[in-house]
């Protein structure tokens, strides 16, 4: 008989390791349950023990069974939760927007469909005071001279 374990199918990582799951453990309880068995007649003492063992083992089947349903179903409810409220997102904006081209996009009576009013326009933005005018520049007597490019 071989004493080889099959490793978890998601090892854990970083601070979990060491720890296993349950599957493992059930797995590794049953092993060492299953050769104790086959060796009671030599350790009568451990009778006792292996029998309230097997009731933790088939008690801990049945948790790991009922928790693995219980993963089914809320991956399940998840999936219909996401649906729905895609669904309604969808006949929501649907709703609004007819209701908008009805009423009118402004219109108080939107409230009442639980619908937001468009906003009433944009503000204007505040004029900008008015900054001093730079003093006049006074004209040169003299022209600058501009550099002209050489001819080729």
């Amino acid at each position: 008989m071989s004493t080889q374990t099959n490793p978890p199918a998601n090892p854990a990582k970083g601070n979990l390791q060491g720890q296993t799951t349950l599957a493992a453990k059930i797995d590794r309880w049953q092993h060492m349950n299953d050769n104790v068995k086959v060796q009671l007649d030599a350790f009568p003492q451990l009778k006792d023990f292996q029998t309230q063992f097997q009731q933790v083992i088939d008690e801990a089947k049945a948790l790991r069974l009922q928790m693995m349903n219980i993963e089914a179903e809320a991956l399940s409810s998840t999936a219909r939760r996401n649906v729905l409220i895609s669904t309604g997102d969808d006949l929501f904006s649907r709703l609004s927007h007819g209701l908008r081209s009805a009423l009118g996009p402004k219109s108080e009576l939107l409230v009442k469909y639980g619908v937001k009013r468009g906003k009433a326009g944009r503000k204007k933005a505040a004029q900008p005071t008015p900054s001093p005018a730079p003093p006049p520049v006074e004209a040169q007597a003299t022209p600058v001279p501009v550099p002209v490019p050489p001819a080729k």
